[in-house]
């Protein structure tokens, strides 16, 4: 299974469900007002993806994550009802550290927050869409 701070949280689960969706529950012992504030607050969020993460916490809003050789991916939120759900939608495509745009698979990410006993269960949820962009489609 994946890493996981186990001062905070305990991998409860990693489910495959298809080749292409990713399911992770993890027990977190902190309620889920502050695990809230975690994912929707960029330095809170930077700690979750060990990069640099900028967020607006609105539907519609952007997410900026620039990992730490420089690699820039960007999102969409789609979903924001607190203090139980975020979504939002990767591009298909990422920045290099040099600029330039590579395709990838678009892919939509899920938070799901629920009471645990003590604490907070968070399921995240990754699932590819479609197929990569075509080269056209692809920001300068």
């Amino acid at each position: 299974m994946g890493k996981c701070n186990r001062k905070v949280a305990t991998i409860l689960g990693v489910v495959l469900n298809t080749p292409k969706r990713v399911r992770r529950e993890v027990a977190i012992s902190a309620g889920q007002e502050r695990v809230w504030v975690a994912l929707t607050r960029g330095p809170e969020l930077s700690t979750w993806f060990g990069a640099d993460a900028e967020i607006e916490a609105r539907p519609g809003g952007s997410v900026t994550v620039t990992w730490p050789d420089g690699t820039e991916r960007r999102a969409t939120v789609e979903e924001v009802a607190p203090p139980h759900r975020l979504s939002f939608r990767w591009a298909p495509f990422e920045r290099t550290p040099q600029g330039q745009a590579r395709l990838i698979r678009a892919s939509r990410v899920e938070f799901d927050l629920r009471e645990g006993r003590p604490g907070t269960i968070l399921t995240v949820t990754e699932e590819e869409l479609g197929s990569p962009a075509p080269a056209g489609m692809i920001p300068a």
